[in-house]
């Protein structure tokens, strides 16, 4: 007797939170008159919502079953079988026996059998996405093949919610999504997700909608001494959910029995219902290996009525219990939610937990050693390198399954079918020298979670990656300088290897046949590439252009675009094909980060950093647009729509996982880079950023009538045509980077790099190509193979073509036929040398850029050949060179970077003389000869202007950005700069 007063008593306290809702405003009907307008005639439904609308009339997935609710495997909707046959009015029948489903719908006649892919439909066979199956005992098919094909209905997805009807776009993702957001309210009460309530014991699903309440938002919500052990809410807190534990109450399952059988029984007569109270059903049920009891009852009081239901179970002998509890009015809205909840409730020892008091998540009890998201589900793979241990965990209902090793598993790669897991057998040490070094690598099926194969390699496993064509690359993690090697996953043996220092993270770009690594044990650290191809090394690597220059970190993610290094440090690097433009520094972020992902097709990405920070960014200008709050540290972060998905870490070291919601992900008002812009610059000049941030301007031409500039991005394999008048842009895709451009008869001649220029690639191991371009439709006329490595180009007016190589040391300069794109004519010249050709004294000069002191040699041409060997000119060393030079327009100066002019002769003994000397170097110069005038771009955002016919210096003017390539054009000068930002744009000088 003193047991059920006990039990009375606490029963009593659980009735006091109807008093909640009665005083609380109504919440506004989610489905305004314009959206029930769009959804006439249409099924709307909801991944794992019981809860689903017909033509604007809400109806229950499976009335009789909670748990039937729509689910997604590998991107297919599936949908119980009955729920379709009833919508849309369709005749569907299961053979038990050969378990072949028959449809039948209007003149359509189509059979498929549970567990194959493939559908008859009036004798036509039709591929299925997934197959029919059954889940928890019912018939389940999918959307996708049944639902468009067969009942011939369009299919509108957003997010988790699907509209089913006559329309394929009844809504505007970009101008709807004050709709949308009111379409996906509609079922925030079904869309459930399971957490652990209590402790490490009790798990049940919670409303996503719902949030967890504070002590201090519970001890005000709450009247009396005994308050809650947790409780969750919605955002206008008309629904709630409360979970207790009494200590001081022993119970059992019979217990349990007896009170929902007294109350079933004596309904308002017995000691646990009031007289005023609607009992409107009770349950008692054997249910995830736990008795849970529950009774729904209406109650009411002085405001109103509330809907509730209370439920019992036992953990650790004794009493737990819940309520669930909403306004009357609410009922039909929330009422399958809760027994949903009721039927989820698990008890025992969870792995999976809040990680404190404090925050709210799936916990974790190990630490996170590494992390991925399963990019078709709702898993994180994690490794337990201390328990030696491989999870899967759902990040929703918080399932988790365990695959033990001998060996610790450390780091992960993974491609379509199977996850590639490195098992360590022996710490790192930079002492164990490479015939020291073993290890092992397991292959995980992605399917069944299993292990799928396991094979031993002689390197100690640190960095992994996976490539397209089969082969697993591992760095060793000991031994100072060690290798990098590489693996067939056919036939499981060593296949190449190549030198790199220890302990180096390693990734595999997206596109290109590259692994990149960051330096960990080297200072200052550095960044390296391996070009690879069929398990082979195809250099000994290459690193990047800085040392020390930029900031690093060992770790990094390459964007999913393949168009950046993205360092934890917040520098971030461009990738490029070309390698002599690879790894170039772009910009910083304002602050270092733990983890990035990337949401690419909405034009944004997020990092984590330090302070429990997750901070979103605008990808094509890499500005801040938001921070959000996370209720612990982020080591790992995903994007997973429309959520962001974290592994955190508490103050004391607990790993737990969170998710945060980013259903608005915003717009950016900034070009994208492909194409026209629109706003977004930040130099204060009328233009935008219409070139890529990880653009590699390699060299430009302005247009002899247009206001149009044309650029070669080295980086990104393209040409631009670029309209200063009109801030428009024009872009032609190349197979090969293009570097270098030249401009005649309306056509532009590009050169094209097949490998990198090197001093130790020699003339019979070169090779390149050149693109000829329609200037005005940017179109490709025709592009042809060149056997030397080209680095510079010129084109004189019949059309023949000269470029000079980039590699060898003493090599060649070329000339070729712009109509039979054959070879003419070479001569002997330094690799890597500039050309500039004089039509005038029909003179091709080249100025060498590796040897010092530096020289000019100018090389005579007629009839497109050279005439004899070409000459230098008489100084070395006398006067100041730089690598870049110009020739005046009326072909009289030859004007080096240096600031030292130089004649122009076709008599050999007064070419190439000093004639006097500027100020001050410069980067790029223009000319405006017929106002006896010509402007340098300096460093430091400086323009100076000079008087041509005495060389004296005019005036001064300031740019907005880096000038690095500068033109003179009717009045304006036209600059190519570099922002603050490192982003290429185009702009007017002020010259006043």
């Amino acid at each position: 007797m003193k047991i059920k007063k006990q039990i009375l008593a606490l029963i009593i306290i659980t009735c006091q939170i109807t008093m909640l809702f009665t005083m609380l405003p109504a919440k506004v009907d989610a489905a305004t008159d314009t959206l029930k307008k769009r959804l006439n005639n249409s099924v709307v439904i909801c991944t794992n919502s019981s809860k689903a609308f017909v033509n604007n009339k809400q109806v229950w997935v499976n009335s009789s079953n909670p748990l039937s609710v729509p689910v997604v495997d590998d991107k297919t909707t599936l949908i119980p079988m009955t729920f379709a046959a009833t919508t849309f009015k369709a005749d569907m029948k299961l053979n038990k026996k050969s378990n072949v489903i028959t449809v039948k719908y209007g003149r359509k006649t189509c059979k498929l059998k549970l567990g194959s892919k493939n559908m008859s439909m009036n004798g036509k066979n039709i591929k299925l996405s997934e197959p029919a199956r059954k889940i928890r005992g019912e018939i389940y098919i999918p959307m996708q093949g049944i639902v468009d094909k067969v009942f011939g209905k369009k299919i509108f997805t957003y997010f988790n919610v699907k509209v089913i009807g006559n329309k394929a776009k009844p809504f505007s993702v970009n101008t709807d999504k004050r709709l949308l957001k009111d379409l996906t309210n509609l079922f925030d009460e079904t869309q459930l997700s399971k957490k652990t309530v209590y402790s490490d014991k009790v798990q049940a699903l919670v409303p996503e909608s719902f949030t967890r309440m504070d002590q201090n938002e519970i001890k005000a919500e709450f009247a009396g001494e005994d308050l809650p052990d947790s409780a969750y809410t919605n955002d206008s807190a008309n629904a709630m959910l409360a979970f207790y534990y009494s200590d001081d109450v022993k119970v059992d399952k019979g217990m349990i029995n007896d009170l929902i059988k007294d109350i079933a029984i004596n309904k308002n007569k017995s000691d646990y219902l009031e007289s005023s109270d609607k009992l409107l059903s009770t349950s008692i049920k054997e249910t995830n290996r736990t008795t849970v009891g529950y009774y729904e009852v209406i109650s009411k009081n002085s405001d109103g009525k509330v809907y509730s239901l209370n439920l019992y179970t036992v953990v650790n002998n004794r009493l737990f219990y819940c309520t669930f509890a909403c306004e009357k009015k609410d009922m039909n809205k929330w009422q399958n939610a809760a027994r949903r909840i009721a039927d989820s409730v698990s008890v025992g020892k969870f792995s999976v937990a809040e990680a404190s008091p404090d925050v709210e998540g799936v916990k974790l009890g190990y630490k996170v050693t590494d992390a991925l998201m399963d990019s078709k589900d709702t898993y994180l793979y994690i490794t337990d390198k201390e328990n030696k241990k491989l999870h899967k965990v759902n990040y929703l209902t918080g399932e988790e399954a365990s695959i033990s090793f001998d060996f610790s598993p450390e780091r992960m790669a993974v491609d379509d079918k199977c996850l590639y897991v490195t098992l360590v057998k022996k710490p790192h040490s930079p002492y164990t020298s490479d015939e020291k070094q073993d290890g092992a690598v397991a292959i995980i099926d992605l399917n069944t979670f299993k292990i799928k194969g396991q094979f031993d390699v002689a390197t100690d496993p640190y960095g992994i990656a996976v490539s397209r064509d089969g082969y697993l690359y591992l760095s060793s993690g000991s031994g100072q300088i060690t290798t990098l090697k590489s693996y067939s996953l056919k036939s499981k043996q060593e296949m190449h290897s190549t030198w790199i220092d220890d302990a180096d993270i390693i990734a595999m770009h997206p596109t290109l046949d590259r692994i990149y690594s960051f330096t960990s044990g080297v200072s200052p650290m550095d960044t390296y590439a391996f070009n690879v191809k069929n398990g082979n090394f195809i250099d000994g690597g290459y690193d990047s252009p800085y040392h020390g220059g930029y900031s690093m970190s060992a770790n990094f993610k390459i964007s999913a675009d393949g168009k950046y290094l993205f360092n934890n440090a917040g520098t971030i690097f461009g990738c490029s094909n070309a390698t002599d433009y690879d790894m170039k520094y772009i910009t910083k972020l304002d602050a270092s980060f733990t983890s990035i992902t990337f949401v690419t097709d909405k034009n944004t990405f997020f990092t984590s950093a330090s302070g429990k920070v997750i901070n979103q960014y605008d990808y094509s200008t890499f500005r801040k647009l938001k921070s959000y709050a996370i209720q612990g540290e982020g080591q790992y972060i995903f994007y997973k729509d429309p959520k962001i998905v974290a592994i955190s870490k508490t103050a004391n070291n607990s790993y737990f996982i969170e998710a945060l919601g980013v259903t608005d992900l915003g717009s950016s008002t900034t070009s994208d880079g492909n194409g026209t812009g629109t706003t977004g610059d930040t130099t204060g000049n009328n233009n935008t950023y219409l070139i890529p941030a990880n653009a590699a301007i390699s060299d430009t031409f302005m247009d002899p009538e247009q206001p149009i500039m044309y650029a070669a991005d080295a980086a990104n394999s393209k040409i631009y045509a670029i309209n200063y008048g009109t801030n428009t842009k024009t872009e032609l895709s190349l197979n090969l980077p293009p570097e270098r451009i030249a401009y005649k008869n309306g056509k532009l001649y590009v050169t094209l790099l097949k490998h990198g220029h090197s001093s130790y690639v020699f003339d019979g191991d070169q090779s390149g190509g050149v693109a000829i371009i329609d200037a005005q439709s940017m179109s490709l006329i025709s592009q042809f193979d060149i056997d030397i490595d080209p680095f510079d180009i010129e084109v004189d007016k019949d059309g023949y073509i000269y470029i000079s190589s980039g590699s060898g040391q003493w090599t060649s300069v070329k000339v070729y036929s712009g109509l039979t794109k054959q070879e003419l004519d070479s001569a002997f010249i330094r690799e890597q040398s500039y050309i500039i050709l004089n039509p005038v004294t029909s003179k091709l000069y080249a100025i060498d850029t590796d040897i010092s002191p530096r020289d000019i040699e100018a090389f005579v041409i007629k009839d497109s050949e050279f005439v004899g060997n070409g000459h230098d000119s008489p100084y070395h060393g006398d006067y100041a060179m730089d690598i870049n030079m110009r020739i005046s327009p009326d072909s009289k100066y030859i004007f080096n970077g240096a600031g030292t002019i130089f004649s122009c002769s076709s008599d050999q003994n007064l070419d190439m003389r000093y004639v006097s000397k500027l100020n001050k170097g410069f980067v790029d110069i223009a000319f405006d000869l017929e106002n006896d005038r010509f402007y340098t771009a300096l460093k430091g955002k400086y323009i100076y202007s000079y008087q041509y016919s005495t060389f004296a210096g005019v005036s001064t003017y300031r740019s907005k950005g880096e000038v690095k390539y500068l033109y003179y054009r009717n009045g304006e000068l036209i600059a190519m700069s570099l922002s603050e930002e490192n982003r290429y744009f185009i702009e007017k000088i002020e010259m006043e």
